[in-house]
């Protein structure tokens, strides 16, 4: 899915314009699937002048069986490609500025985030990771039952019976290689991804001295359904993507920090 803003009223569309900054938004599932549907997050953030590309990976629903199977011991892996090649199609089509990309999604998309900002470190210069895994072993140990066989199935089994491919969904071993300003975000009574997996990824990028900024909302579960933490969550993934992707922003004398840096402030 691809929504392109409109250019801004009085621009002479003869002129040669710099093309807008871009945000590559990842779904979650990963048996999930981005259609035509009322998406106010794409349409907020086309008003405010991205291009908000929707990649259904491989991995996603709607395409058969087969697609839908092509991540199983695969993850971090096609599916990452994929989102990959999204990004080169705006740029070589011209339809975003290659300087000015950025990636979020929640759930698998905030993993396929915490993948894309440690195996592509100079792609994207701003990513939101919400509520997602970034070491599937440490997943598994934590999360329910039934999500945690679904996971061991889609992996092809344990840890110790599968190591290389877990090695390859860790995003957490590979902090090091991140060189992307990161927006954590996670509910704290996540039933489906327990909040250790935000925790451990934060506690890794402080010792490692990486820009980030994490936020955490109470009595939330997966994903952030109390209408003020979700319009506060979007107030600051907004914030965010502005500070580091627009840079005719911040030059009030209200500065990003005051906007959306009220429980931790940006490390770097």
């Amino acid at each position: 899915m691809l929504y392109r803003p409109r250019p801004p009223a009085g621009t002479d569309a003869s002129r040669t314009r710099k093309p807008p900054p871009a945000v590559l938004w990842i779904h979650g599932g990963p048996e999930g699937q981005d259609a035509f549907t009322w998406d106010p997050w794409a349409h907020l953030l086309t008003q405010e002048g991205y291009v908000v590309l929707e990649p259904n990976y491989r991995g996603s629903t709607g395409y058969g069986e087969k697609f839908r199977n092509m991540n199983v011991e695969d993850s971090g892996g096609g599916e990452l490609d994929d989102v990959v090649a999204g990004a080169q199609y705006l740029v070589d089509q011209k339809i975003a500025d290659p300087a000015r990309l950025a990636i979020g999604g929640g759930s698998h998309g905030g993993t396929m985030v915490a993948y894309a900002v440690t195996k592509q470190p100079d792609l994207f210069k701003a990513a939101i990771e919400l509520y997602g895994v970034v070491d599937r072993a440490t997943f598994n140990e934590r999360t329910n039952r039934n999500s945690a066989i679904r996971w061991m199935m889609k992996m092809g089994g344990t840890p110790e019976e599968k190591p290389a491919v877990y090695r390859k969904a860790n995003a957490l071993a590979d902090v090091a290689k991140i060189k992307t300003p990161l927006l954590v975000m996670h509910g704290e009574d996540d039933p489906q991804v327990p909040p250790f997996e935000s925790a451990q990824l934060v506690a890794a990028l402080k010792r490692a001295g990486k820009t980030y900024a994490y936020f955490t909302y109470p009595k939330e579960l997966h994903g952030f359904s109390q209408r003020d933490h979700r319009l506060d969550a979007w107030k600051k993934q907004l914030a965010f993507l502005n500070k580091y992707l627009q840079p005719e922003y911040g030059r009030s004398i209200t500065s990003t920090e005051d906007v959306i840096l009220k429980q931790e402030s940006i490390k770097n």
